[in-house]
């Protein structure tokens, strides 16, 4: 079933020929949205016009849905106000995961059976996939930080969804792939793995800190352009400015997982998850997130740390949006098929 959710733009909506078992017409907020229809409630897509959203100019608004709900099955019908129209807020949606936006009702249709891949709307991510909030009288302040179109720094954080899926060992490589662009240090949190990678040259550029430390130490890194940041088992996730899950697909590191702890892969909606190490297909990819609710960002495959696949890095790297890399791989990031 198909859910529609209008304001401003009911007429229109309801012209389309579009199967909806669910309208609801007028101003909500994402809380009164997600007690409808959340709690796992089967849809196939959930089309908004933004007006029908209570404080849908405040970022947080937007956030809310894509926390609550697969953010690949929202469509955002979009006004003609200036805020709407600025790129801080489409690039604020493609940073939430949303790729399903339109000014034009007559695209719904279209959108619906051929939804938007992160190759479709990467031109709209000119901020590195940094949240920022578009809609105060500030954001003119906040755009003096970037450089090149790109925040002056950004922190990366890496967490493992299952044991041992290769949070360390990523950072590493990811740092070795941003170091030809950036000024790029890494942080690791209670644990002091970095010491099995730490450059000899350079062992001030990986540090390992306690949790109640973190955000000392990224304060005390305003000089670098990247700070990777292997989180551990800490919930510092809020010091980051975008988080990597990392997951293997094993039966027994995912049965693990949720033995330890069954709430490991709910609530991941609009999030990045990633594969890591993977040598899974494109039907078990399919399968896998059928069986555990979540979209898989990236699939990851094995690499040896000595002699790391660059060219997979960049691309992946591009789809976090660290530019300054290059497009080495026009393929369409970050297509898992």
């Amino acid at each position: 079933m198909n859910i529609i959710i209008s304001n401003k733009y009911q007429q229109l909506l309801s012209s389309l020929d579009i199967v909806s078992d669910n309208v609801l017409n007028g101003v909500y907020s994402v809380s009164e949205i997600v007690s409808k229809f959340g709690n796992g409630q089967f849809f196939n897509k959930m089309i908004i016009d933004v007006t029908a959203l209570k404080n849908y100019e405040n970022s947080e608004t937007l956030r809310g849905l894509s926390r609550n709900f697969d953010a690949s099955k929202i469509i955002l019908l979009l006004d003609d106000s200036r805020k709407t129209n600025s790129r801080e807020f489409l690039s604020n949606l493609v940073n939430m995961g949303i790729y399903n936006f339109t000014r034009e009702v007559n695209n719904i249709p279209y959108l619906i059976d051929h939804p938007n891949s992160y190759a479709d709307v990467e031109q709209y991510q000119n901020f590195g996939g940094i949240n920022i909030n578009p809609f105060n009288d500030k954001s003119e302040e906040a755009a003096d930080s970037y450089l090149n179109g790109e925040m002056a720094q950004k922190v990366l954080g890496i967490k493992n969804l299952t044991d041992g899926a290769g949070a360390t060992t990523l950072a590493y490589m990811l740092k070795k792939c941003l170091d030809k662009c950036y000024k790029v240090k890494c942080i690791e949190v209670d644990k002091t793995d970095f010491d099995f990678f730490r450059d000899r040259e350079n062992p001030k550029e990986y540090v390992s800190v306690h949790a109640n430390e973190l955000q000392t130490a990224i304060g005390n890194m305003q000089d670098m352009n990247v700070i990777i940041v292997d989180l551990n088992e800490s919930g510092n996730e809020s010091l980051c400015n975008d988080v990597v899950y990392l997951m293997e697909t094993s039966i027994v590191k995912l049965n693990k997982a949720i033995k330890m702890n069954p709430e490991t892969f709910k609530n991941l909606s609009g999030k990045k998850v990633v594969i890591n190490q993977s040598t899974i297909n494109a039907k078990g990819i399919s399968e896998l997130e059928k069986d555990l609710g979540v979209h898989i960002f990236y699939n990851m495959p094995s690499m040896d740390d000595k002699d790391a696949n660059v060219e997979e890095l960049t691309k992946f790297l591009n789809g976090l949006g660290f530019s300054r890399l290059g497009n080495s791989v026009k393929s369409g990031f970050p297509s898992i098929f």
